[in-house]
């Protein structure tokens, strides 16, 4: 039980970090309320199945972890968001620094939580 809370907590924190991301990229690139909310759904959901799958298969090599987030997060922008109405997210910031500051945040949490 307390891996799925972990990858609830994990998940909510990359849609949060996504949503503070966007709101900084310049000339704010999502047109609607939909596109916010199918935006931190898409992120959250992603990281909350990798977050499980990594921990149900026992994976404890931080760097794995770190390549898996990065590897999804890109994924999700090249390809679930321009599904998604209303997202125009500039490649640079889609591709690059958004998977980047994600995997981070969701390392970070996976060693505080792995600390206690």
């Amino acid at each position: 039980m307390q891996f799925l809370i972990d990858a609830i907590a994990c998940g909510l924190l990359a849609g949060l970090t996504w949503l503070g991301l966007v709101w900084m990229s310049p000339d704010r690139p999502i047109e609607s309320g939909k596109a916010w909310v199918q935006g931190i759904g898409a992120v959250a959901i992603a990281n909350i199945l990798i977050w499980l799958a990594l921990a149900i298969l026992n994976l404890r090599l931080i760097p794995l972890w770190a390549i898996v987030f990065l590897i999804v997060n890109a994924a999700i922008a090249r390809l679930v968001f321009p599904l998604c109405d209303g997202i125009k997210i500039p490649s640079m910031w889609a591709l690059v620094i958004h998977p980047i500051a994600i995997t981070g945040m969701s390392v970070l949490l996976g060693g505080a939580v792995g600390f206690l």
